[in-house]
């Protein structure tokens, strides 16, 4: 069935959405236009435009869900301000993201993941327990429509986001 989501495509998917934070790391670092890479990070891998997103990031006390485009391109890029507490989670000096899956459920059209993110910078790792949902648009991509965050027990990283 072509509709059918497969492992590899999630994995494709994970990857090419570290590699994106990574990016707009890389373009605010270097004077890019990071703000306008951030929106389009979010315009391809969340599917804001199709359906409803559930998206609920680690560090979030003012506004924990974030149910529209402009609310995630906040969080990832600090811009538009659509929050104060929004300082740009992308613009964190990440310089690769490793997926560490804990399963993988594929039913037809639709897949959800869950594992341990973690985020490389410098010389330290930072984890994130993540769970994602996925949904092929009708162009055949993968696109979010479940994102939720979590640090993990032994974690100090809210104390510096």
């Amino acid at each position: 069935d072509i509709g059918s989501i497969s492992a590899a495509e999630v994995e494709a998917a994970q990857k090419a959405w570290g590699d994106a934070v990574v990016q707009i790391g890389v373009l605010y670092r270097e004077g890019g236009d990071y703000a306008s890479c951030g929106a389009a990070f979010v315009d391809r891998l969340y599917a804001y435009d199709v359906q409803t997103v559930l998206f609920k990031p680690v560090t979030s006390s003012e506004k924990q869900f974030r149910t529209t485009r402009e609310e995630a391109i906040s969080y990832f890029v600090g811009r538009p301000k659509a929050l104060a507490q929004d300082y740009g989670f992308a613009l964190r000096s990440w310089s690769s993201v490793r997926w560490e899956s804990a399963g993988v459920l594929l039913q037809g059209a639709t897949a959800m993941a869950m594992g341990t993110q973690h985020f490389k910078a410098g010389e330290s790792e930072e984890r994130l327990q993540y769970s994602m949902g996925y949904v092929r648009d009708v162009n055949g991509s993968l696109r979010i429509v479940l994102h939720h965050a979590s640090l993990p027990e032994d974690s100090d990283l809210c104390c510096e986001l």
